[in-house]
């Protein structure tokens, strides 16, 4: 009777154990659908680990099942596993369903899956193999995000679509192959990737989305793709190894924070098809030291270039009618600046902590608008404010362009 009752314990435990339309194999819970004779791997409490292989079919009572989904979150949190291979016969696998298993290394996924779902591997940080079948033609947001251990990576050429954070925060990502048809970069697509050092970017991208490569801090060389019109905010905000970049002609606006923290560009020259870049775009560009600024450009934003401590030179254009606040903050190592006919408005603290500059040209007759902050005090009491002959009354009247001590008139 015992032997018995140990007999039936084991085949419970080991073998089959069923709850209504369910069965567990090996730890892998199973749903099944007795109409259609297929079965959907779902989450379930029981801990599964080592090397997972999903079986084509799954037997029941008196039915034999296909395996052909693998529902949201079957696996998801499963620290123990170390691999998992998904059989031909899957064709659909839900949102997170790998996500967080830290200890999988490798992922073998079936020709017939079409789309790669939602954060379907994140926090995956083990993984380092993971081979995608040709099939694939979707990829949805966050699929390989915080995957720390991926190395090298290539999309099929199917995919004409990189969703936001889809490689973000893989920081030991050095080598990705991008599809030839991929049209748009999404939103963070490559964040804090912090050891990819180049990307090849196709021709057929039309839009990359703000943060896409932020805090990428290997990153040394970018080429834009002439399909490209406009530079999103933040886009290399922290990659502090960026240095050889081009902007082509495409490009017509550059946004907010789009450069900030590059510590490693020394100079750059903007296109004159740009004709609006955003506030703090080159912030902290601590090693600029020359900047060749459009024609077409009607104002410099507030903080645009804030903190570029060793900017020496920056002619601005005559088609220039406002510098924002904060514009050029922490300019140390300029020494002149040269103030457009066309110039309008300075803004509070535009060249606050420019204590070096020396000499101030003016070469309107009408003195732009200013406030008390929109020079050092230091500029105010040392530099010389050089103007147009005959124009010189026009400053000395003026509440605020008075200030200067010290005025000349140009020869």
């Amino acid at each position: 009777m015992r032997r018995t009752a140990l007999f039936i314990l084991f085949a419970v435990l080991t073998v089959v154990a069923q709850a209504g339309d369910k069965v567990i194999i090996g730890g892998v819970s199973y749903q099944l659908n007795d109409k259609k004779q297929t079965a959907t791997v779902v989450k379930n409490q029981q801990v599964c680990q080592g090397d997972i292989v999903i079986p084509e079919k799954v037997d029941g009572d008196s039915l034999t099942y296909t395996v052909e989904e693998v529902s949201s979150f079957a696996f998801a949190g499963q620290t123990a596993i170390t691999s998992i291979v998904v059989p031909r016969t899957v064709t659909k696998i839900g949102a997170n369903a790998f996500a967080d298993c830290s200890s999988m290394k490798e992922v073998t996924l079936p020709k017939g899956i079409t789309e790669l779902p939602a954060e379907l591997f994140a926090g995956c940080s083990s993984l380092e193999t993971i081979n995608l079948p040709g099939t694939i033609t979707k990829i949805s947001y966050g699929v390989f995000r915080y995957c720390r251990s991926l190395h090298t990576f290539s999309l099929p050429n199917s995919i004409a679509n990189l969703p936001h954070h889809t490689f973000a925060g893989c920081s030991n990502l050095q080598d990705i192959t991008l599809p030839s048809g991929l049209t748009k970069i999404s939103n963070s697509a490559f964040e804090q990737c912090t050891s990819l050092d180049s990307i090849s970017i196709p021709t057929s991208v039309k839009e990359i989305g703000a943060n896409a490569f932020r805090g990428c801090s290997s990153l040394s060389a970018f080429r834009f793709p002439t399909s490209l019109t406009t530079i999103a905010g933040n886009l290399f905000d922290g990659c502090t190894s960026l240095k050889d970049i081009h902007i082509p002609n495409s490009i017509t606006s550059i946004a907010h924070d789009a450069f900030r923290g590059c510590t490693s560009i020394d100079s750059l020259k903007l296109p004159n098809s740009v004709r609006e870049i955003g506030s703090s775009c080159f912030k902290d560009c601590n090693n600029l030291r020359r900047v060749v600024l459009p024609n077409g450009l009607t104002k410099i934003p507030t903080a645009a270039f804030q903190g570029c401590s060793n900017l020496e030179r920056i002619p601005l254009p005559n088609s220039l009618r406002e510098i924002g606040s904060k514009a050029f903050d922490g300019c140390a190592s300029l020494h002149s600046v040269t103030i457009p006919s066309s110039m309008r408005e300075i803004g509070g603290d535009a060249f606050n902590r420019c204590a070096n500059i020396r000499r101030v040209y003016a070469a309107g007759a009408a003195p732009p608008k200013i406030s008390s902050s929109s020079f050092d005090k230091q500029t105010y009491r040392e530099a010389t404010l050089i103007l147009r002959r005959g124009t010189i009354e026009n400053y000395q009247m003026n509440k605020q362009w008075c200030k200067f001590l010290d005025m000349e008139e140009s020869r």
